[in-house]
């Protein structure tokens, strides 16, 4: 797996443990949610040596954590994810545990090498390699793909420093919508509004 401390603690799938695994990976993909997924199965039909990293631990736990009457937006047969379909009826709308389960049943299908319960701590560039710091050692790669996603921490309306007794303010994270532009980098974007995340 290329690493340079110690051997990682988290499930490896796919672990490669001849003397080949020593020299660096072609790429690293931090984080297996959905966009991870779609770049591992790309980077597996080019032959390339990979590995996703993610902190959660297991596929889709992300996604298990939201609120219970999360459904996606899209009808299911928009849903997919490359080379399969969302297991669901066409025209409906699965919840947040329907996708959980679709994401660890694709990750498994497809035997991704998934590294779980690792957070990345900082990634620095060496030579023509990557030095990616995790919690479970050092990973060396040459390109890296980042696919954590914009919203791991709940955001909500910033709240005023002074108000009036009349105006409420949540005392808990609120869903809101915000419109988020398509981002050139794979599951990344940014928001652009004055929401603090908390």
């Amino acid at each position: 797996m290329a690493f340079t401390d110690s051997e990682p603690q988290g499930r490896v799938v796919g672990n490669d443990s001849s003397a080949a695994a020593r020299r660096p990976l072609d790429v690293i993909v931090i984080g297996a949610g959905q966009a991870g997924l779609a770049m591992a199965w790309f980077l597996a039909r080019r032959g390339v040596r990979y590995l996703l990293v993610d902190s959660n631990p297991e596929v889709g736990a992300a996604w298990r954590s939201r609120w219970d009457s999360l459904r996606l937006f899209s009808p299911a047969q928009y849903d997919g994810l490359p080379g399969s379909e969302f297991p669901a009826a066409v025209d409906t709308h699965p919840g947040k545990d329907d996708v959980a389960d679709f994401l660890a049943s694709y990750a498994e299908r497809n035997a991704f090498p998934i590294l779980t319960s690792t957070t990345v701590t900082r990634m620095i560039r060496q030579a023509a390699d990557f030095a990616v710091h995790t919690t479970q050692g050092t990973i060396a790669a040459r390109q890296v793909v980042v696919a954590t996603g914009a919203f791991q921490r709940p955001c909500g309306p910033q709240r005023p420093s002074r108000r009036s007794a009349s105006v409420s303010v949540p005392r808990a994270p609120v869903a809101v919508a915000v419109t988020v532009p398509r981002a050139a980098w794979s599951g990344v974007s940014q928001v652009p509004c004055s929401m603090r995340c908390w």
